[in-house]
């Protein structure tokens, strides 16, 4: 369960992108390249099949438990970005809070979303890159 005070630090922002291409369709199951102010990328889409050329406000989901060292690294860039290298999509952000869970609240910017870690890195906030091979977008006016 997500802590009062995780929720109070997450923004009410969702994450704004452009469909720049869609394979795999089927009906409310597609793969998506979109671009955002962070950088291009591929992620799952959950729901009704968007439009290409067309802009969304998504919420991002990262479903898998990130370990550190393997999917997860504290960095000391101070970059925000959302790119794709050698099949994965990664993603560089502050690591704002993590809960006595391990939900930790990652922050690109204006917008942030949950992950969960399988322990909590040695000093928050910091800046982490986040490896991951599913990133699942929920459009948020659904």
């Amino acid at each position: 369960m997500l802590t009062t005070q995780l929720l109070e630090l997450a923004s009410k922002e969702y994450m704004k992108i452009l469909i720049v291409e869609i394979s795999k369709a089927r009906e409310n199951d597609a793969v998506v390249y979109f671009s955002s102010e962070f950088g291009m990328a591929h992620g799952k889409w959950v729901g009704s099949l968007p439009e290409v050329n067309t802009e969304y406000e998504v919420e991002i989901d990262i479903s898998d438990v990130l370990r550190w060292g393997k999917d997860i690294f504290e960095i000391a860039d101070k970059s925000e970005t959302l790119m794709e290298k050698n099949g994965e999509t990664c993603i560089t952000g502050q690591l704002k809070s993590v809960d006595d869970e391990y939900v930790a609240l990652i922050s690109l910017a204006h917008d942030s979303f949950f992950v969960e870690l399988s322990s909590a890195p040695s000093s928050v906030p910091c800046y982490v890159l986040i490896k991951t091979s599913l990133l699942q977008l929920f459009n948020s006016n659904m």
